[in-house]
This record gives C-alpha cells, structure tokens and sequence, in this order.
C-alpha cells in the first residue's frame, strides 16, 4: 500500500549530499553504486513506512572514508524519489548506475525518538 511521506519535521534537519558513482571493472558497463549498505529500520511492527539506516559498507571508498556519511544516518530521498513507501531492492535500484556518474542523498541524522 502506498503511504503519504513522513512529516518531514520527524527528521530535521535532513540534508542532501552527492556523490559519484563508484568505477566499473576494465570492460564491465554494469551499474555501480556509492558503496554503501543499509537496511530497513522501524518505529515497531505496525510501522508503515519503510525508513532505511546507513550500516557499515565499505569504508575504503568513496563517502565513509573522506567522512560524509556516518553509519546510523537515515536515507529518506535519491535523487529527490522519496523511498519511504519503497522496498530494499527498488531504493538500491536508484542508488546504482552508470559508472562516475552523480547520485544525491537526501539524509538525516542517526535515529529521531522511536526509531531504531
């Protein structure tokens, strides 16, 4: 079911941040991602919206290591599609693509009240 977004006032203060896209393999066109991991956080069983948390990934490259991204910080947008009302696999979908190319995070701060 789709949901409306989460009153954006539960995450302040929310900010973007872009990034490259991590290289490709010599010869390999797939899409590459900014090499993070997350994974699905809630307010409890009831939660309708899907909220995902920043965990650790690979710290060697891109944002983790130059220091613009922290684990437990909360990814609410990719390149402005809200992804509350989205699943796992369609949010890491929009993160990937063509290699050095730019995708924008919209991110808020490691866990408001009642979430985890």
């Amino acid at each position: 079911p789709q949901h409306a977004p989460l009153p954006a006032a539960t995450w302040q203060p929310l900010r973007q941040l872009t990034l490259l896209r991590a290289p490709a393999p010599p010869g390999d066109p797939s899409p590459t991602g900014v090499g993070i991991m997350f994974t699905k956080g809630s307010a409890g069983p009831t939660d309708p919206y899907n909220i995902f948390k920043l965990t650790p990934g690979t710290p060697a490259w891109g944002a983790y290591s130059q220091g613009q991204l922290a684990v437990g910080e909360w990814l609410h947008a990719v390149n402005g599609v809200n992804i509350h009302t989205l699943i796992s696999a369609q949010v890491r979908d929009l993160i990937k693509g063509p290699p050095h190319t730019p995708v924008t995070l919209t991110l808020s701060p490691p866990t408001p009240q009642g979430y985890q």
